[in-house]
């Protein structure tokens, strides 16, 4: 019943939970051929045993408003080449950058894991497998594989080496199976504890551990287009609005009363190509503005889709600052509510 409520709340926050749901299969696949190809073969009632656990999990991810339709959606969306090639998060690891570095040491450490004797589990074996191929199809995978999967390959590490311990896996059989006894037998469950402690306290001091800022809890108002929707809010701007995907999560956070074309949670193929066209300026860009319907417009500046704004008649410069521009339609009802409030000097586009 545990794995049904934790996967249940899980489906509800996000669709990650997909990676949950493989995770338990791969373990199940690996407990499976333990018993047909292992040595020491397991008992087919413990390798089947943990089909339980999987499908408890299933059930759970049902409980959610769309029900099995969650599947379906995950599916169609991770099918669309059109949507995964523009996602950045979907994007395969650049091991030239910083993460792709990190990823590239985890995953020689569990190549030396996997060629230590005695040989990792099968189980072990099998889930490390399948959380390298998701860390290597999308770099929003990265994080899971170091949370949940390349923690085995540390602790094969440490029990198949007698220098690390007191005595050799070969004097503990039952460590093989059981991980947190092992960490136990060791007196290595000091850290992950002070580690959790450590995580609580920053947690409830707002990302904070003393003066020291660990982990922000709040959005840069060099990478936000926080003063513009401050002062849109504050003078009441209406209207549907049209922005760059990457704020899509923090207009619909901060400006929730309003209507934005696309919100970054639910999106088609045919919806992010019309988000590329416009921000791209693409020919016919303008056009594409019109038959969506939109009224405000919420860019970085400086950039292209900004100067092209600027310097079109149906469309007027309302806020303007170092990070974002906000224009209104000429047309619509806040254009012609008045004059818009003061244009920032940081403005690189200056009064429009």
């Amino acid at each position: 019943w545990a794995y049904t409520l934790l996967f249940a709340l899980w489906a509800n926050l996000h669709g990650g939970f997909l990676f949950g749901i493989l995770f338990l299969g791969a373990f199940a696949f690996g407990k499976l051929a333990s018993h047909f190809l292992g040595k020491d073969k397991v008992p087919l009632a413990s390798a089947v045993g943990v089909l339980v656990p999987l499908g408890a999990a299933v059930l759970g991810t049902l409980v959610n408003p769309r029900g099995p339709l969650r599947y379906v959606e995950i599916a169609s969306l991770l099918g669309d080449s059109s949507i995964i090639n523009q996602i950045n998060e979907f994007a395969s690891p650049d091991f030239h950058a910083a993460a792709g570095r990190v990823l590239l040491l985890m995953l020689l450490t569990a190549m030396v894991a996997l060629c230590t004797r005695p040989l990792m589990p099968w189980a072990w074996i099998s889930v490390l497998l399948m959380a390298t191929a998701q860390a290597l199809f999308a770099v929003r995978n990265i994080p899971l594989f170091a949370l949940s999967v390349f923690p085995l390959a540390l602790v094969h590490l440490a029990r198949t080496m007698p220098w690390i311990g007191e005595r050799s896996v070969t004097e503990e059989p039952d460590a093989l199976g059981n991980p947190i006894a092992f960490v136990r037998s060791r007196g290595l469950g000091f850290f992950p504890l002070a580690l959790v402690v450590v995580a609580v306290v920053c947690a409830i001091q707002g990302g904070r551990l003393g003066s020291a800022t660990l982990l922000p809890n709040s959005f840069s108002a060099g990478s936000f287009p926080i003063e513009a929707v401050y002062r849109a809010k504050a003078e009441g701007l209406d209207g549907r609005l049209f922005s760059v995907l990457g704020w899509g999560g923090y207009v619909i956070y901060a400006w929730p009363d309003q209507k934005p074309f696309l919100d970054g949670l639910l999106y088609s193929g045919e919806l992010l190509g019309t988000q590329a066209t416009i921000e791209d300026v693409d020919p016919n860009w303008d056009v594409q503005l019109d038959r969506i319907g939109v009224d405000l417009v919420l860019v970085p500046s400086p950039g292209r889709l900004s100067y092209a704004l600027n310097a079109h008649s149906d469309w007027r410069l309302w806020h303007c600052d170092a990070v974002s521009t906000l224009f209104t339609r000429a047309t619509s009802t806040a254009a012609q509510a008045g004059p818009p409030p003061p244009i920032n000097a940081a403005c690189p586009l200056g009064g429009g």
